[in-house]
């Protein structure tokens, strides 16, 4: 949200400068909403999703359980999104490296106890939703076209 996309689509690392503008959008987000009639918890997902649980997140820097459940729980699925989406500077990785990610607890980013809800459900699950995922989607009744391409 409000990212200009040639940050966005850059193929390479990003500046200083540029990391200024990524680190502002949980704040303009929670600026466009803060007036809305929405609970508040919608609030603090857009806020502090970007915090992290060693408190060398943002925009706040808030640690630990300071950080509303809320945000913490919308952390895993964005990291899950994050791994396993294409970027323009990696292709998309699969499941099994997004739990490692999560479980890893990589740059102090997880919540250990959603960390390891998420990577105990995609153990019982036996999901690894790997990249070639046409017939999930047409069973989930969506198109083919809902499915995203193979990883490489």
């Amino acid at each position: 949200m409000a990212i200009p996309d040639a940050i966005l689509k850059k193929p390479g690392p990003l500046s200083p400068k540029e990391w200024e503008v990524i680190r502002r959008h949980p704040a303009l987000g929670y600026g466009l909403v803060r007036d809305v009639k929405l609970v508040p918890e919608v609030g603090n997902i857009i806020l502090y999703h970007h915090e992290r649980y060693d408190g060398k997140g943002y925009p706040k820097g808030l640690a630990g359980g300071t950080i509303p459940l809320e945000a913490r729980i919308f952390a895993v699925a964005d990291t899950l999104d994050a791994v396993t989406s294409h970027r323009p500077y990696r292709a998309p990785r699969d499941f099994r490296a997004a739990r490692r990610e999560l479980t890893d607890g990589k740059g102090g980013s997880s919540t250990p106890r959603s960390s390891t809800s998420s990577a105990a459900w995609t153990s019982r699950s036996g999901e690894d939703p790997v990249r070639d995922d046409a017939p999930r989607a047409a069973a989930r009744g969506l198109p083919a076209s809902a499915a995203r391409p193979k990883a490489s």
